[in-house]
């Protein structure tokens, strides 16, 4: 099977200390042990809700995750579908990179981006981690792995530490890739999610990159015509200077190891594809509708119609060959008319004849579309796995089947990596996932990408480790201690959050899929999510609205808001009951979003409801909830858009901001309000027409604004006149969904802005300008080479000193790690000219314990420890 990865050498890209290993893998076994045999919550209860027309866990009928996906995107993208147009998104891209970073503003730069998870969520039940959607893996003879998500980027690991390679690439979505058989930093990566059958679900994609050093640089390689989603990219073992891509627009072929291509096939959907081991010229193809068959590597195809191979609802074909039994083929394929599983198909005569060798039940529920995945082991061509929902596994050719019930194995499978005989790693939904006994036990502990996929985020305000959100196919998780520790507290997909500012044990959420009359329900916790209770009543009529919001008013208690089909509600008994707070319904069936003032108790608190008018009208956009009655407050905003989300400011219930969903309205993105939405100032400045996020106001400096968009976060520090990209530790392409903050100004004068992304989980920054980080140059001496010296005094208390060296101009970063590989901060980031420096680390704000600095530059990295004793 020749296109299928066999072992390689060990990624060369990164060092790290032999103790590094030793510490992590002691710290990471003892997280292990702990997690077994805490209390148990209701996340058994919550898999029997969650149930489809097959019965399988966490499913339901109508928009399940992937589609919600689909409908989420359709929404934020208005006018485009889930993918903007090639030329659309290069001027999105370059009108984002000619605003100035601030590396480039000549302000010294105080504080950075810092993530705080989740590294790995786990819940009550086992010690099993989720994170998020991984769409192909690759893994070495050393256990060495590397990993695509869905809008994460690549990812490889530094030790125990999970990295990113792709940070500098304008998509993050990762649909496939490669790595060259003789040279590990050889890698070919292809963006963009490609759903199989439904092209206008893909995510965006911006075409083939190749790196030649392991991911520092990305030089795009152009394909003809290009194209926007990959669903495999593969080289030639035997002759690696050939390669071939599965892609939304047809099979191409490289035969100079990917620096230019050839499109052999210009039929669309094509997804999988396999080579036989015997025969490198023999070809299956399984696009949408039918398995081709090419016997001249891919000059010409033809369809399959062989004896007991089907012909009619072919839906999507993964097809996939044993390494040692090269006629041993087999195909899962789904169901054109309604994505259930169609059949498994097995031929052991190398497509003369096929045999139904179909498991007992629909694997596929109906989302055949998405998730239809084939694994044979190399060596014993009767051993497979077969992934729909969930994974099922066989050892005699498909004459029986079982399903593989195990709690580190999440749903919807979308990878399956075989490494050798008995090892074998999946990758789905929940991140990734491998077993060393051959399919039948599996476990994920080094499933510690921080790439779940967050749709809304809330923060305890005052309660500053307190932060919780709601995402797409991994329910609602949290953390109570800023990021040390996260939970899944529910399953399914996660809706809106919203933490007691005052009590932080006390949430509230909505949470999906659901059959029956609610879509999404809403449930409270009172102890951080150990237990949930049902809020949903018949107060609440049915609705099949998809990732509905939770807000609050900031009161004591605190006035609940939640929003149902057209209309807004509110409950004064922490949500037990709920009233309408307008009877009349909107004019749209559904709210975009609706945010809620701090609670005045003169006027009381202002609600702003963004109506989904589809198409979007001149009026109808946005009404306010002012001192008791409902208003209608469009006038100023452009007619041919929605407004996306009315931010309020913290402590001022008359100032807002609108910003303006979509594309399309140059100059017309971010309006201001001082009295409740009566008149409305444009504010948008030089800010670029991509789709909007959310907004953080300054808490007493008007002139200081924090966007968030799908391209990034954007400061302005004069009102909106201009903006700059406020990026330092994240990357430019980062998908920001949702914002909150953390007012910690009584206790340590801090404020603290917090981000939820699609792919990238959460991060804070505090934005209360502590004192700047000193860097100072030693001398005008120019050294030899790069260098990173030892930490002096090591061990310290509270402060410590880094010595380093550039031989030459460089974008450098010195970043922090604690004991588990998570980011802790990241203290230099940004060019400095050839010479020696040292800079000053203050661990004031963190624990006693053992800590990693590590200097990344071009072509070099080095890793030092440092212990902080208090």
């Amino acid at each position: 099977m020749e296109n299928k990865r066999k072992s390689k050498p060990k990624l060369q890209r990164h060092g790290i200390l032999v103790i590094l290993m030793i510490l992590l893998f002691a710290m990471l076994s003892i997280i292990f042990l702990d997690t077994i045999g805490k209390e148990r919550n209701n996340l058994a209860e919550q898999s029997k809700e969650f149930t489809n027309e097959a019965g399988n866990e966490n499913k339901s009928k109508g928009k399940e995750g992937p589609l919600l996906d689909v409908e989420y995107f359709k929404q934020w993208n208005y006018p485009y579908g889930m993918s903007f147009p090639n030329d659309v998104f290069s001027r999105m891209w370059n009108e984002v990179k000619y605003l100035p970073s601030e590396n480039e503003l000549n302000d010294q730069i105080v504080n950075s981006w810092r993530c705080i998870g989740p590294y790995g969520m786990v819940d009550n039940n086992s010690p099993a981690r989720y994170t998020g959607r991984i769409l192909d893996i690759e893994v070495g003879i050393t256990n060495n792995i590397l990993v695509a998500s869905a809008s994460g980027g690549l990812w490889g690991f530094f030790g125990f530490i999970p990295i990113p390679l792709s940070d500098d690439l304008n998509c993050l979505s990762i649909g496939s890739f490669d790595t060259h058989p003789n040279d590990p930093n050889i890698i070919l990566l292809g963006t963009g999610e490609y759903y199989v059958g439904t092209p206008s679900y893909q995510k965006t994609g911006t075409g083939l990159y190749k790196t030649t050093n392991g991911g520092n640089i990305w030089t795009h390689i152009t394909m003809n015509p290009e194209p926007q989603g990959f669903s495999q990219i593969r080289y030639l073992h035997s002759n690696p200077n050939i390669v071939y891509a599965a892609t939304v627009d047809g099979f191409y072929r490289s035969s100079n190891a990917g620096n230019s291509w050839t499109r052999l096939l210009s039929s669309s959907n094509c997804f999988s594809f396999d080579i036989s081991s015997a025969n490198p010229n023999l070809i299956y193809l399984g696009r949408y509708g039918a398995l081709l068959k090419s016997t001249n590597a891919g000059i010409n195809f033809s369809a399959v119609s062989t004896p007991g191979f089907p012909t009619l609802n072919v839906g999507r074909v993964t097809v996939a060959m044993g390494i040692n039994s090269p006629n041993f083929i087999y195909c899962a394929i789904s169901n054109d008319l309604d994505d259930h599983m169609l059949g498994i198909f097995r031929s052991v005569d190398n497509g003369v004849s096929w045999t139904d060798v179909s498991p007992p039940e629909n694997i596929f529920g109906n989302q055949g579309w998405y998730n239809d995945e084939l694994g044979v082991c190399p060596t014993d061509a009767n051993l497979v796995l077969a992934g729909g929902i969930r994974l099922w596994r066989t050892t005699n050719g498909g004459a029986y089947w079982s399903e593989i019930v195990d709690d580190d194995v999440h749903a919807d499978q979308h990878a399956i990596e075989w490494k050798n005989s008995t090892t074998v790693y999946a990758g789905n939904d929940g991140g990734l996932t491998y077993s060393t006994d051959a399919g039948v036990s599996w476990t994920s502990p080094s499933n510690t990408f921080p790439i779940t996929q967050y749709i809304t985020i809330n923060a305890g305000v005052n309660n500053r480790g307190v932060i919780y959100g709601g995402s797409r196919d991994n329910g609602l998780s949290g953390t109570t201690n800023g990021g040390l520790n996260w939970k899944q507290t529910r399953a399914g997909d996660g809706g809106g959050i919203y933490v007691d500012p005052y009590a932080g044990q006390n949430i509230y959420a909505t949470n999906g899929y659901y059959t029956g009359d609610w879509a999404f329900k809403r449930y409270k916790t009172t102890n951080y999510g150990v237990n949930w209770a049902d809020l949903n009543n018949t107060d609440i009529e049915p609705s099949d609205q998809f990732y509905t919001k939770m807000r609050g008013d900031k009161n004591v208690p605190p006035t609940l808001y939640t929003n149902s089909g057209p209309y807004v509600y509110f409950s004064t008994n922490f949500g037990n009951n709920w009233q309408k707070l307008n009877n009349i319904p909107f004019s749209a069936s559904t709210l975009l979003n609706f945010t809620v003032s701090k609670y005045s108790g003169s006027t009381g608190a202002a609600v702003y409801a963004c109506l989904n008018q589809n198409p979007p009208s001149s009026i109808n956009k946005l009404k306010v909830y002012d001192n008791g009655t409902w208003y209608e407050r469009s006038a100023g905003f452009p007619y041919n858009q929605n407004v996306r989300v009315a931010a309020v400011h913290q402590q001022n219930p008359n100032l807002a901001y609108a910003l303006i969903n979509g594309v399309g309205t140059p100059g017309q993105k971010i309006y201001k309000t001082t009295n409740r939405g009566i008149n409305w100032a444009n504010i948008s400045g030089d800010i670029p027409d991509v789709p909007m996020g959310d907004l953080v106001p300054h808490p007493t400096d008007n002139n200081k604004l924090y966007l968030g968009t799908q391209l990034g976060c954007y400061r302005s520090t004069n009102a909106g006149q201009n903006w700059h990209r406020w990026n330092n530790g994240i990357p430019d392409a980062t998908v920001i969904t949702e914002m909150s903050y953390v007012d910690s100004t009584i206790i340590n004068n801090k404020f603290y802005v917090v981000i939820g992304t699609y792919g990238r989980s959460i991060w804070v920054r505090d934005i209360s300008g502590d004192d700047p980080i000193g860097i100072t140059q030693i001398g005008s001496n120019v050294p030899k080479r790069f260098s990173l010296e030892q930490n002096y005094p090591n061990p310290f208390n509270p402060a410590t000193n880094i010595k380093f060296a550039l031989p030459k101009s460089s974008f450098i970063r010195i970043i922090i790690y604690d004991l588990n590989g998570r980011e802790v901060e990241t203290i230099v980031n940004n060019t400095l000219e050839a010479g020696y420096y040292n800079i000053d680390w203050n661990g004031n704000n963190y624990a006693s314990g053992v800590y990693f600095y590590k200097l990344v530059t071009d072509g070099f990295v080095e890793t030092k420890k440092m212990v902080l004793v208090k």
